[in-house]
């Protein structure tokens, strides 16, 4: 393996592992949205359940009070009976007491359905407020290990950056100065040839090309300009 090509894969695999890392945390804002957005979710739906219990305690306190007011209805009516003369104005009265008991049976009912109606939402609320607790310590916890990934990967990206000097030393500036170039673009700068096809576009290079590469001159794709090399039995 030529020298040149040796001295530039050696730069080359640090920066490749540079750029995997900030690639990595080009991620990770996305990945703690999508966490924070999941946990608003359930909350927002834990939310909503626990304002439909409420919303049937209220209809539970409506119907008490209609069957409430019917009963002093009826107790009223039957007071002013025992008062009234003419049978007509009797019957009237009774009539009335008869509605308002058939009223009270009817809201007896619906209370009972909202009793059990409740006792379901409640217990629902009760499963999923564990459920979102459970859930929140989760997300806390992975945003945490992403905090952390994100300082460890900097770390790490500090640390390669300040040795790649030592690299760099060994390779001349004009070529430095190209792959550099490169390494700005996607893909690696510099890559293998196969089969007579350019390991970074995949197409075809051309004779003169294929020449300068077996001679181990420092030469570029005529497709992309990456720079290329032959690998050595």
């Amino acid at each position: 393996m030529k020298i040149w090509v040796k001295n530039l894969l050696e730069l080359q695999e640090v920066d490749m592992r540079i750029k995997d890392m900030k690639s990595r945390i080009s991620l990770l804002p996305k990945e703690k949205t999508a966490l924070k957005e999941k946990l608003e979710a359930a909350k927002t739906e834990l939310s909503g359940q626990k304002d439909a219990f409420r919303k049937a305690e209220l209809e539970i306190k409506r119907v008490e009070g209609s069957i409430n007011q019917l009963n002093d209805s009826i107790s009223k009516l039957n007071q002013q009976s025992s008062l009234v003369k003419k049978n007509n104005e009797y019957q009237a009265m009774m009539q009335e007491i008869a509605t308002n008991k058939e009223k009270i049976s009817a809201f007896e009912s619906e209370e009972i359905e909202l009793l059990d109606t409740l006792e379901e939402l409640k217990e629902q609320f009760k499963a999923n407020e564990k459920q979102f607790e459970a859930r929140t310590a989760s997300v806390k916890e992975e945003l945490q290990e992403l905090e952390q990934l994100e300082k460890e990967l900097h770390d790490e990206i500090a640390a390669i950056t300040g040795s790649r000097q030592q690299f760099e030393s060994k390779i001349e500036a004009s070529l430095l100065s190209l792959y550099n170039r490169l390494l700005k673009s996607t893909g690696a700068p510099l890559v293998k040839i196969n089969k007579e096809n350019c390991g970074n576009c995949h197409l075809k290079l051309t004779p003169q090309i294929m020449t300068e590469a077996k001679r181990g001159a420092i030469t570029n794709c005529n497709n992309c300009s990456h720079l290329i090399y032959i690998e050595e039995a």
